[in-house]
């Protein structure tokens, strides 16, 4: 027996019932691959989101309580994977620069859209969705918790984000430490430290040497502390992706080293090196602060890894911020 594959699940929200008629119509033909659940309320499409999961959302942007921008930044807290659609008849450059810069839509249309036009976007908001969850799951990272006050983004080595945690989607939309470009870059939210950001993220897409970089923020008596690590290369073929891990120092958690040694095995050094990277040092910073070669560092690394049961950065840091080693934030 051939296996029918997994319907997608659309949502479609709109307070025109007359186009939730026609779209319905229009799209009869998909029923054999789409899932489609119609809302007229923005209220019950928030709630709806934050217990059910789906492939792709398409969304009004003039709604009663509350408009379609609005509900995509909700969306995109419950569910940073979620790509999102917007069709508005009362589009401007503002509500398009809005679209991009605040609620992360994956594509903005205008009414009347032809259908052609919305099935290839819908069709590319399922595979976007889909691929993002996918990459999660290589990182061994939820989009919902798990890292703390931790953003975690997966990057191209221009800066293009294709996953993020919750903790870097409400990064983004607080505009502090880093904000989202017109172009879908994540980029420094100081302008004068972005140009070193940029030359980091070459580097490390170049050389695949890990790079920390402490950037200057709005907030004079704070710094925002960034790790960028190169991914391994996909089976696929595609170009390999980076991981971004940023955290303000201000919230950065105390680790308890004795802790850690106890519930992994690890050894002194093993577990003061551990923390250490956990709380967003690089290898090259935390080896000095513990008084180890660089080279001696990543022997231990891969130790720690080995009794940790993890095979990259992200997942220990991760599997350390989970735990009941985890005392406090501190801003030393």
């Amino acid at each position: 027996m051939i296996a029918r594959p997994t319907l997608a699940r659309l949502l479609f929200v709109d307070d025109e019932p007359l186009i939730h008629e026609a779209l319905s119509r229009q799209l009869y033909g998909y029923r054999n691959l789409w899932s489609i659940e119609f809302l007229n309320d923005p209220l019950q499409a928030e709630r709806l989101i934050e217990t059910e999961r789906f492939d792709a959302m398409l969304v009004d942007y003039r709604m009663p309580g509350m408009n379609g921008l609005e509900l995509c930044q909700k969306a995109r807290a419950a569910d940073p994977d979620l790509a999102v659609l917007m069709l508005t008849g009362h589009i401007d450059l503002d509500v398009a620069l809005g679209a991009v810069n605040e609620g992360g839509i994956f594509r903005l249309y205008t009414k009347p859209c032809p259908l052609s036009d919305l099935v290839s976007g819908l069709e590319a908001a399922i595979q976007e969705t889909r691929r993002h969850r996918e990459q999660a799951s290589i990182l061994n990272l939820d989009a919902g918790s798990g890292t703390g006050p931790h953003a975690v983004f997966d990057i191209t080595h221009e800066g293009q984000v294709r996953w993020m945690n919750r903790e870097a989607a409400r990064m983004l939309q607080s505009n502090v430490g880093l904000v989202m470009s017109t172009t879908g870059s994540v980029t420094p939210a100081v302008t004068g430290e972005r140009r070193r950001f940029q030359l980091a993220l070459a580097g490390v897409a170049r050389t695949g040497t890990e790079e920390s970089l402490s950037l200057e923020t709005d907030d004079p008596d704070d710094k925002l502390l960034l790790t960028l690590t190169r991914n391994p290369a996909p089976s696929s073929g595609a170009p390999r992706s980076l991981t971004l891990i940023a955290v303000a120092k201000s919230r950065r958690p105390c680790v308890d080293a004795n802790r850690l040694r106890g519930l992994f095995g690890l050894s002194e050094k093993e577990a003061q090196l551990a923390g250490l990277l956990a709380i967003g040092m690089s290898l090259t910073e935390a080896a000095e602060e513990i008084g180890l070669k660089e080279s001696s560092a990543r022997t231990y690394l891969k130790t720690i890894f080995a009794k940790m049961g993890v095979t990259r950065q992200p997942e220990l840091v991760k599997v350390i911020l989970t735990s009941t080693a985890v005392l406090a934030s501190t801003a030393v």
